[in-house]
């Protein structure tokens, strides 16, 4: 018994080493016969682990307040540089008589020695006329320059004269706004035709025309930044600077009655009213179908008022004017119909507005057109792709394009505005009881500032503007803008809206101030965990940035 089952044992062991023998050779050829391979060593055998991949958590690398280059600083050096073409074209003042003038100015300097200069009477005359360009605009506050008989002396008239620094406070109005207009309401990311949009929508918004013709200042460009006010010729003067600063060529256009512009956008050339399109300050309204007129559209609007026998003209009165080119191009015609009740949407290239019967928004070029609402709804606000509005029941209401509209009170009456991002209305007809609502997305409630990470503070002055470059660790996610996690905050808590746009690397994101904040003391840039790499990895971190505004 015991020598049988020994026998059972070695067969066993037999057919174990046949098969180890079989395992340790690679394989056989197509005649079954064995390969003459080596044998596996134990090096061969070892078991390579699956390799997972190391999960990367992106954060903030810096966050960077870039400072825009003040327009008070473009006249530091060589002020001559900045005249218009069309003051150029009344007569030839003297280089560097012009510039010791113009710097003599800024100083508010009463008196000017100016026995140095050896020039022609004609040539010091047509220098210190030349003056007048800026007085416009950066000078604004010189009521007059007069030159002695002698030819020795020019004479600064200041409409503030007894107090400098009434000057000078006006003056940091002046700079804050202009760059403001130059830099944050059409910031370089815009195309040409919305950075039109944005500086004639945000000039009719915020200012309007005045025929108070006994007051000198109106007359200027710069009553349209500090006064919020001025006449057809400060209109068009600012226009001119600020769109040819901005990429958008314009040139100044006038007849005996009334100034606007011609612009040119891809080619072609339009009749811009800056004045018609701020109406009149009786009316606190705002007109849209001024902004891009062709010369038939341009017509109609002068005749009815009975200028359109005038003749008009480009430049200046008294220089080298011409006819200006015809605007024969009718693609904005659309424009024509389109009044008061509207709203610009115009990161997203939309213009919202109403018929007689219907509620539409149509892509800033007239491509795209929509309707929204089978309904007449006044007033229309939009804030960041939404439509607010009261509706026939006098109910408020939201409307996302592509969804049903949403109720958000009950009865309002029609005193519902938005500004800064805030929708504010009133339920009762004596307007006493003011409702407000902030549309802002990003909410301070979301940030933990125990454990925030508090990057280095900033100073700037009042006079500039800036954008703020966040630069992160890792390619982000780049399909939606992250305004509900990215905000800019003042003092109080209060989201300022803002513009965002990606560099090419997409890592860096570079944000602006929709809104006017040079008034403020200061704010504050949240970076809130959340944020998304383009993996799909979300920051776990938060960041924050106070930036300081000093005089």
């Amino acid at each position: 018994m015991l020598r049988n089952f020994k026998g059972v044992i070695l067969v066993i062991c037999l057919c174990f080493v046949i098969v180890l023998y079989g395992c340790n050779h690679k394989g056989s050829n197509n005649t079954g016969t064995i390969k003459n391979d080596a044998p596996t060593t134990s090096k061969d055998l070892t078991i390579t682990p699956t390799q997972v991949p190391i999960k990367v958590i992106p954060k903030v690398a810096d966050i960077k307040v870039l400072p825009d280059q003040s327009y008070k600083d473009f006249f530091t050096e060589d002020p001559y540089s900045l005249l218009s073409r069309y003051a150029l074209s009344v007569g030839k003042p003297d280089r560097d008589l012009y510039n010791y003038l113009f710097h003599a100015a800024m100083k508010h300097e009463k008196t000017v020695d100016i026995s140095s200069f050896k020039l022609k009477d004609k040539q010091i005359v047509e220098s210190t006329g030349a003056l007048f360009d800026q007085i416009g605009l950066q000078l604004f506050y010189i009521k007059n320059v007069k030159c002695s008989k002698d030819f020795k002396t020019v004479r600064f008239i200041y409409y503030k004269d007894e107090d400098a620094k009434d000057i000078k406070k006006d003056q940091d109005i002046f700079y804050s706004q202009m760059n403001h207009l130059l830099y944050n309401v059409a910031p370089s990311n815009y195309t040409p035709l919305q950075k039109l949009f944005s500086e004639f929508d945000y000039i009719a918004k915020y200012d309007d025309y005045t025929d108070a013709m006994d007051d000198q200042t109106t007359f200027s460009a710069s009553s349209a930044l500090i006064n919020k006010k001025a006449i057809c010729g400060g209109f068009s003067f600012l226009a001119d600077y600020i769109l040819n600063f901005v990429g958008v060529p314009s040139i100044y256009i006038s007849n005996e009655a009334h100034a606007w512009n011609i612009v040119t956008l891809n080619g072609n050339r339009y009749h811009t009213d800056f004045t018609w399109g701020a109406g009149s300050a009786n009316t606190n309204m705002s007109f849209l179908n001024t902004a891009l007129m062709d010369d038939k559209e341009r017509m109609k609007g002068l005749t009815d008022l009975g200028f359109g026998k005038l003749d008009i003209i480009e430049g200046y009165p008294g220089g080298a004017c011409v006819k200006p080119q015809p605007c024969t191009n009718n693609q904005y015609e659309f424009l024509k119909d389109i009044y008061d009740n509207y709203a610009l949407d115009i990161e997203n290239n939309w213009i919202y507005y109403t018929s007689n019967t219907e509620t539409n928004r149509i892509h800033l070029d007239g491509t795209g057109k929509e309707t929204l609402l089978k309904q007449f709804v006044y007033p229309i606000n939009v804030f960041e792709g939404i439509l607010y509005y009261i509706g026939e029941d006098q109910g408020l209401y939201k409307l996302v394009p592509g969804e049903s509209p949403v109720r958000m009170e009950q009865k309002i009456n029609y005193d519902l505005k938005l500004h800064d991002g805030i929708l504010s209305y009133t339920t009762d007809k004596n307007a006493k009881d003011i409702h407000k609502i902030d549309l802002n997305p990003f909410s301070i409630k979301a940030f933990a500032s125990d454990t925030s990470n508090h990057m280095d503070p900033f100073q700037i002055s009042k006079q500039q503007t800036f954008q703020i470059a966040v630069t992160f660790s890792e390619k982000m996610n780049q399909s939606k803008l992250p305004k509900d996690l990215i905000g800019l905050v003042d003092k109080d808590a209060k989201s300022i809206p803002i513009t965002m746009s990606w560099d090419e690397t997409g890592k860096t994101l570079y944000i602006r101030s929709k809104e006017y904040i040079n008034q403020l003391s200061g704010v504050t840039l949240y970076v809130l965990a959340g944020l998304e790499d383009e993996k799909g990895n979300k920051m776990i971190e938060s960041y924050d940035k106070s930036i300081k505004f000093t005089n």
